[in-house]
């Protein structure tokens, strides 16, 4: 079986929101990303996945690897690699795999290893989650400004960019907007002035990436345009 013969369906509702959007988005979002079926009629191998939780990305890719298996939290079933999906429903006879006995994984994009968000998700627990998944965005290897000096003011930004529906790539046109002021500025001897829309800019070069990340909306083009600026800025 490839990953191309995988569709994915979710089970269930759930009007509580996660950056800007609903859990079932969210999940058709990530099945893209990872080239499955989002439009299935539910006769082939299908992921069902309860709308009632959010997780990360490499939670979907592990069960994808594991047909007959549901994945559970608390004992709560969350995500099962069933033959054919029947009816709005988790099947009984799986064998259950506990989240809670693989919490490690490696990601390769952001070079190390972490413990990927998998939680219930209510109104009450947005915020702690929404913090989780910002911070798991971050690379292993990144600078020390990036890392310590404002976190906090980017995800500040990141859920307001979120609410507002904004895409990586305005954020990002934004900072490069920011970069050519800072320019012209120092260039007319406007030192703290460039210093501001500086510092304007290498904060937005942090939230584009998180956005893209947490909002599941990273592309190719996307990277080549945020990348590109970096090398480029005075």
């Amino acid at each position: 079986m490839t990953v191309a013969s995988l569709s994915v369906q979710s089970i269930g509702t759930n009007p509580t929101l996660i950056w800007g959007m609903s859990s079932a988005e969210r999940l058709r979002r990530i099945a893209r990303a990872q080239g499955l079926s989002v439009d299935g009629d539910g006769s082939g191998p299908t992921l069902l996945v309860a709308a009632s939780h959010v997780f990360e990305p490499a939670w979907l890719k592990f069960m994808a690897a594991r047909p007959g298996d549901v994945l559970t939290l608390a004992g709560e079933k969350v995500i099962a690699h069933v033959a054919r999906a029947e009816g709005d429903s988790f099947p009984d006879g799986l064998a259950e795999v506990r989240a809670e006995d693989h919490r490690e994984f490696y990601n390769e994009t952001l070079r190390k290893r972490e413990e990927p968000v998998l939680e219930l998700l209510e109104p009450a627990n947005v915020r702690t989650i929404e913090r989780k998944t910002y911070f798991g965005a971050y690379k292993g290897v990144t600078d020390l400004l990036t890392k310590y000096l404002w976190p906090e003011w980017a995800l500040v930004l990141t859920r307001i960019a979120a609410r507002l529906h904004m895409t990586p790539n305005m954020v990002t046109a934004i900072g490069a907007a920011l970069c050519v002021y800072a320019t012209f500025l120092f260039w007319h001897g406007y030192y703290w002035s460039g210093m501001a829309a500086g510092l304007g800019f290498m904060v937005l070069d942090t939230v584009d990436g998180k956005l893209a990340r947490c909002t599941i909306t990273s592309s190719y083009w996307g990277n080549i345009f945020d990348h590109g600026l970096d090398l480029v800025h005075p």
